[in-house]
């Protein structure tokens, strides 16, 4: 029989480093967060920093994140940790500075460059119709009806 939650919790926390983050040794998932198996009925795993929070503060409400105010995914110190809606966590991604938009031909998406966007608007601006230039860059003609209006690329 698998040990207590708590227990096999506290076995994976190092709160010895010259950090004031607590930080889980374990097991984490695809997005780099601490978790481990809580025994629930889809087999899935936690997230230890909500496990945590649950240990010290009591049940998250429905509904709210558990969020990091020291930005460490592996971190499972309470007093890192708050409660907040998905709206008051990218808040706090935007104020700190984490928040990157990848956009332009930084998106891995994109299947126009900058230099293509300029011309676009050129030959729109000369007269030529969409349609036209959809077939000359093989692109849909809502996607360059959305360039030359712009509702994309508006950075540029």
């Amino acid at each position: 029989m698998a040990a207590p939650l708590e227990v096999r919790f506290w076995r994976q926390v190092d709160k010895s480093r010259n950090s004031d983050c607590w930080n889980w040794l374990g097991g984490v998932d695809t997005r780099g967060y601490g978790q481990i198996w809580a025994g629930s009925p889809t087999n899935k795993g936690a997230r230890v920093h909500r496990i945590s929070f649950n240990l010290h503060m009591g049940e998250i409400p429905s509904g709210l994140l558990v969020c990091h105010t020291c930005d460490n995914k592996l971190c499972v110190n309470p007093a890192h940790l708050f409660l907040g809606t998905s709206k008051d966590n990218a808040q706090d991604k935007k104020l700190k500075g984490r928040c990157h938009h990848m956009i332009g031909e930084h998106n891995g998406r994109a299947k126009l460059s900058e230099k293509d966007i300029q011309s676009i608007r050129y030959l729109y601006g000369l007269g030529s119709c969409i349609a036209d230039i959809a077939r000359l860059y093989k692109t849909p003609h809502a996607t360059l009806c959305c360039v030359v209006h712009s509702k994309t690329w508006r950075h540029l």
